[in-house]
């Protein structure tokens, strides 16, 4: 058996900078990746595709046959003229609709680990346009590296980051994309276009400046984020705000100490809410 992993996606900031005429927002969002991840599995035992799910989120996943890992490996035999079989094994570690970007980094690591077990070996490049038809994040995720992402959030350009220890926050409860935008589509005007170089650094000076558009609308639509929000204020971390349209949060820090300290403390204050901690890839 053959194994990747799929990591945790964060927003360092988000803005919505327009519309297109389908209805879908236009972003500018800096994509990073945690250490915390699900995983992913695959032997070829010549049977017909299929997934088996394990974890503490899997009974929270739509039905294996819909999931975007099944796509993921059809999308990916479509492109390359393989044939689809083997099994994979999803262990999903990963809070579900939380903001972490789960499902698109899982058919991300569903793309390059069966990229190696059919022998395609296509570059990422290459793997890209396949992501692409499977979500707007799936290839930020395929790279796991920091990027600026602009169109939808799949326009990229890829960004140098600190390795800061990176806490994650998850109330337990899930909350719509769709719904977060509507809201802010109700509530919300679009942030100015801002220019970034090519090749940037990430820094303390840029994320202070910027800000994730969709947190007031998820905070009116679910309580908790406030609330999750407020307790990693309370830690001292270098920045904390809420990843994509909620309602994970998270907190950045100096050093592991001050990162676990916080975890401690948001743990025993909330034991009902899910904790992780890790470094930016």
């Amino acid at each position: 058996m053959i194994q990747e992993n799929a990591y945790a996606k964060i927003n360092l900031f988000l803005h919505c900078v327009g519309r297109r005429s389908d209805g879908y927002h236009l972003l500018q969002t800096l994509f990073a990746f945690v250490s915390v991840c699900d995983r992913i599995g695959y032997k070829d035992d010549g049977a017909s595709l299929s997934l088996e799910i394990s974890g503490p989120f899997a009974n929270k996943l739509e039905a294996a046959g819909d999931n975007l890992v099944i796509r993921a490996a059809h999308a990916l035999a479509e492109a390359t003229g393989q044939a689809v079989r083997g099994r994979l094994m999803l262990e999903k570690l990963l809070p579900v609709a939380a903001g972490l970007g789960g499902g698109s980094a899982d058919a991300a690591a569903c793309l390059r680990l069966l990229n190696r077990a059919w022998g395609i070996d296509w570059p990422l490049d290459r793997l890209e346009p396949v992501a692409s038809v499977l979500g707007a994040d799936v290839p930020a995720c395929l790279y796991n590296r920091a990027a600026l992402g602009e169109g939808i959030g799949d326009l990229l350009r890829p960004w140098a980051c600190p390795r800061w220890h990176t806490l994650l926050v998850n109330p337990g409860r899930a909350l719509l994309t769709a719904e977060v935008f509507a809201c802010y589509q109700s509530n919300g005007t679009y942030t100015k276009v801002q220019d970034y170089d090519l090749q940037q650094q990430v820094s303390l000076d840029i994320l202070s400046c910027t800000g994730n558009d969709l947190q007031d609308p998820a905070c009116a639509k679910l309580d908790a984020v406030r609330d999750i929000l407020e307790e990693l204020g309370r830690g001292d971390p270098l920045l904390y705000r809420m990843s994509g349209s909620g309602p994970s949060c998270f907190a950045l820090y100096e050093d592991e100490q001050s990162c676990m300290k916080a975890k401690q403390e948001i743990r025993t204050n909330n034991p009902d809410w899910w904790v992780a901690h890790g470094k930016l890839l």
